[in-house]
């Protein structure tokens, strides 16, 4: 990942750049922590040719497909203005919950919402993504193991 931001609260990452990673931004809640991340600004970023192969072993990461710009997971209140997203292979922003990604359907932490509320997306600039999706891996879905 270019940028990893977990758990934050009242973030700001304004004028980064984040080029040739698998995933440019990552703005999640990780289970079982004490402070649960809650509104974060991205305003003024680069990202762009986010398409290297995703070589994490295990964990949230592991799970991002390679050429995002941005995936959100089970975090509230994030706003995205005035970026440039350019030539990412998957996607510009990816919006997911914990039940896609543990396998299980739903987060073991009772505390921890598994869906991403208020995110509001405007005056950006997206050109050229998802022009080259990866297949699915079926296996890896929790509703196809049942």
């Amino acid at each position: 990942m270019g940028f990893e931001i977990e758990n934050v609260q009242g973030g700001e990452y304004d004028s980064n750049l984040a080029e040739c990673n698998t995933g440019g931004f990552l703005i999640y809640d990780l289970e079982h922590i004490t402070q649960y991340g809650d509104t974060s600004v991205m305003l003024n970023n680069i990202s762009r040719n986010n398409n290297t192969y995703n070589f994490a072993p295990s964990g949230i990461v592991s799970a991002v497909p390679r050429g995002t710009v941005f995936i959100t997971l089970g975090y509230d209140n994030v706003e995205i203005y005035n970026n440039v997203f350019e030539d990412n292979s998957t996607a510009a922003i990816i919006y997911t919950s914990y039940e896609l990604i543990d396998g299980k359907g739903k987060t073991s932490d009772k505390k921890l919402a598994p869906y991403t509320e208020g995110l509001h997306i405007h005056s950006d600039v997206m050109k050229n993504s998802g022009y080259d999706l990866p297949q699915p891996n079926l296996e890896k879905c929790w509703w196809m193991a049942k």
